[in-house]
């Protein structure tokens, strides 16, 4: 397993991407949260379907919780991109024995509430028009491991183009006590209910 360094430059690279260059590559961003940050860790679930991901949570993540920012990704992608560690990124190999060392890895992060996890349950990158996401079994995995000791933001983000040349960018988030959730089944009911009422807001714009 590849951990999470944040350094000063991986700060700088992330504020760059996530601030003037995602700004130029849309033409507008916007962001519509419910619920309330009482302080605790924080457990991110987004929709993964653009090259985007990772740098709009960051964005986010600055504007509304203000967290250190740990994002998972395959160790393949991470081996390829070794700078993304330096952001916050760190891996996970599916279908092998360093999953547990992963879920181990991810409990700690979440046991303090300055930091928030940010986990695509997709597994992949996915078409935002699919009308019923993938939720992977690691995901509810982890979140059993944790139980309720912390809150989970659910994130979908989608775009329009409309008339213009370049599209704008719509993240709605939810915030919501973990403790509120049973167990996986209820995490998976509730990313998939907000992830279908996200898309009808949308095409209601």
């Amino acid at each position: 397993m590849i951990p999470a360094r944040h350094t000063f430059t991986g700060a700088l690279i992330a504020q760059l991407y996530a601030g003037p260059l995602l700004q130029r590559a849309f033409r507008e961003i916007r962001f519509r949260g419910e619920g309330t940050d009482r302080g605790e860790p924080i457990l991110m679930l987004a929709n993964h379907f653009c090259w985007w991901d990772g740098f709009i949570q960051y964005r986010l993540n600055r504007a509304f919780f203000r967290r250190k920012l740990y994002v998972m990704m395959l160790e393949e992608q991470l081996a390829k991109h070794p700078l993304l560690a330096r952001c916050g990124c760190f891996s996970v190999r599916k279908n092998s024995r360093s999953l547990l060392e992963t879920l181990d890895y991810c409990a700690q992060v979440l046991r303090s509430p300055d930091n928030m996890l940010l986990i695509f349950p997709q597994g992949a990158v996915e078409s935002m028009h699919l009308p019923t996401p993938a939720f992977q079994a690691g995901a509810g995995r982890l979140f059993e491991r944790i139980g309720g000791a912390c809150d989970v933001v659910l994130n979908v983000n989608l775009t329009d183009y409309g008339a213009e040349r370049k599209p704008r960018l719509d993240g709605y988030f939810r915030t919501l006590p973990g403790q509120e959730l049973a167990d996986a089944q209820a995490l998976r009911r509730e990313w998939e209910r907000f992830y279908a009422a996200c898309r009808e807001r949308q095409c209601a714009l």
